[in-house]
């Protein structure tokens, strides 16, 4: 194949180009390749990328009940995995052969850990951070106005009682 392909970003239509299909094959093995991304070779004709089945864009991931992400590639899958996007539960779908299966019985990915401590991705890390922190800033806070309650109370039972 010629070195004179482009690579069209669907988010933002920023093109990258001209490269070898060999360098766009290396992105989408990379995960840098969207389903909705479009190649071309003169800039005229676009072809979204899953459409080239060098690229082995072949993977249906079932993200909810009616949403559902891909074709992507094995690599793009074993990213997910790891930024905690999704688990081995879900479901995958071959593009080539309609079977479907769960991400943890692929034979050629990782599987899943075995119980006890597993490593969190670092911006899952620092959320569950952040998320201590507001959980620990809404308790001191929830134990301010209870104390005000209780002082409420007291001074209402002060009221409420005859002399």
């Amino acid at each position: 194949m010629s070195t004179n392909w482009h690579l069209m970003k669907h988010d933002d239509g920023t093109v990258f180009g001209p490269v070898s299909f060999e360098q766009i094959k290396e992105w989408a093995q990379a995960a840098q390749v969207s389903p909705l991304d479009k190649i071309s070779e003169d800039q005229l004709n676009w072809t979204k990328a899953p459409m080239f089945a060098q690229l082995e864009m072949d993977w249906l991931l079932q993200m909810s009940d009616d949403h559902y992400y891909g074709p992507t590639t094995l690599s793009a899958i074993q990213e997910f995995i790891k930024e905690g996007e999704i688990d081995h539960d879900t479901l995958v779908i071959n593009c080539k052969d309609a079977t479907e299966t769960k991400v943890g019985e692929l034979p050629f990915l990782p599987q899943a850990d075995e119980p006890g401590e597993k490593e969190i991705p670092p911006a899952k890390a620092r959320e569950n951070d952040l998320l201590i922190q507001r959980i620990a800033a809404m308790e001191a806070a929830l134990a301010i106005e209870r104390n005000r309650i209780t002082d409420l109370e007291a001074t209402l039972n002060d009221f409420l009682t005859p002399r």
